[in-house]
């Protein structure tokens, strides 16, 4: 499966300076879905995921760990949302 090689390619990418970050995240993406997908991840399990990816990033290029660090930030969000809805009994109908 192609897709596997996902975050390998994205900490490459990111660890290029003049590679395109956007496709480099666009593979980490996709690694991640991939592995939520087919290894049953939990959000947790993701979010442990990002952080090492985070840690191995950020101990070759500190600027290129800004860009894990934002990803991490938008997981928080999306799981704050996720979690207001719940709680508020909002659905996706309204």
């Amino acid at each position: 499966m192609k897709s596997k090689s996902c975050p390998v390619r994205s900490f490459a990418r990111l660890l290029i300076p003049t590679y395109d970050k956007r496709e480099a995240l666009a593979d980490l993406h996709k690694g991640l879905r991939l592995f939520e997908q087919v290894k049953s991840w939990s959000r947790k399990q993701l979010l442990d995921a990002l952080g090492q990816f985070y840690n191995e990033i950020a101990a070759h290029d500190a600027d290129a760990s800004m860009d894990i660090a934002r990803e991490i930030l938008e997981e928080h969000a999306t799981w704050l949302r996720d979690f207001n809805k719940v709680f508020t009994g909002e659905t996706e109908d309204g």
